[in-house]
C-alpha cells in the first residue's frame, strides 16, 4: 500500500498582557479642606432658619400687625434658610450624592434672593412702631445673606464654575492591566512517511518495510547446457 505522508498540528500557547484605557467618573464635591467649614456653616444656617421661622410665628401672635407681621417675611424666608442648611449638612455627610449637591446649590441661591426682600422689609420696619421686631429681622437677614453667599461662592468655585482646562465632573483616564489573553498558534511539524500494511493486526506498531538491494548479475560468462558457447 502506498505511503501517505501527514502533517500534525501542535498547539502553542502564549500569554500577552493587555492594557485597556478605562475612564472613571469622580463625583463632584467640595474639597476635603472645606468639608469642616461647610458643615459648620450649614449648622449655623439651619439654626438661623429655625429661629427666623419661629420668630415669624411669634410676631404674628403678639404684634399689632406691623409690616413684617403682615408680610410673614420671617416665615417664608426662614423656611428657605432652614432647608438650605439641612441640605448642607446632608452634603457633608454624603459628598458623592450629586442630587443633594444640586439641591443644596439651588436652595442657597433661592435663600440668597429672598434675603434681599427680607432685609428691605426689616429696614422698613425700623421706621415704624415695630422697630424691635425690625431690628431682629435685620440681623437674621444679614446673617442669611452672608451665609448663603458664602455657600454660593464655594460651590461655584469648586464645582459649577471650573475652568475649561479641567475635566468636568472629575473625569480622568486610568490605564490598568487586565488578565493575560492566551491564544493558540498552530505550527506544522513534518513527520516521516509511514507505510501501512493491511496484513498487520490492529494496534500493532507500524514499521518501515525492509529495504532490498538487488545484486548485479554477469551474463558474459554464462554457458549453455551443452557446454558450447552461446550463439551470437
Amino acid at each position: 500500500m502506498a505511503a501517505t505522508p501527514y502533517t500534525s498540528q501542535q498547539p502553542r500557547v502564549q500569554g500577552i498582557p493587555q492594557y485597556t484605557p478605562q475612564q472613571q467618573i469622580m463625583p463632584i464635591t467640595v474639597p476635603p479642606s472645606l468639608q469642616r467649614p461647610t458643615f459648620g456653616i450649614s449648622v449655623t444656617l439651619t439654626i438661623l432658619g429655625s429661629c427666623c421661622f419661629i420668630f415669624g410665628i411669634i410676631i404674628i401672635i403678639v404684634s399689632n400687625f406691623p409690616l413684617i407681621s403682615i408680610t410673614g417675611v420671617n416665615i417664608w424666608a426662614g423656611l428657605f434658610y432652614l432647608i438650605a442648611g439641612i441640605l448642607g449638612i446632608s452634603h457633608t455627610k454624603s459628598p458623592t450624592n450629586i442630587s443633594i449637591t444640586h439641591a443644596f446649590y439651588a436652595f442657597n441661591i433661592i435663600g440668597f434672593i429672598f434675603s434681599f426682600p427680607h432685609l428691605g422689609l426689616a429696614i422698613a420696619s425700623l421706621a415704624t412702631y415695630g422697630a424691635l421686631f425690625g431690628a431682629i429681622s435685620l440681623v437674621f437677614s444679614l446673617l442669611a445673606l452672608s451665609l448663603t453667599l458664602a455657600f454660593i461662592i464655594i460651590l461655584s468655585q469648586h464645582i459649577y464654575c471650573r475652568s475649561s482646562g479641567q475635566f468636568s465632573q472629575g473625569q480622568y483616564s486610568n490605564f490598568t492591566g487586565t488578565q493575560p489573553v492566551t491564544y493558540q498558534v498552530n505550527q506544522p511539524i513534518q513527520q516521516p512517511p509511514i507505510i501501512a500494511n493491511p496484513n498487520m493486526p490492529a494496534g500493532a506498531p507500524l514499521q518501515p518495510p525492509p529495504m532490498m538491494n538487488p545484486q548485479p548479475t554477469d551474463t558474459s560468462n554464462e554457458k549453455s547446457p551443452s557446454g558450447l558457447p552461446p550463439p551470437y
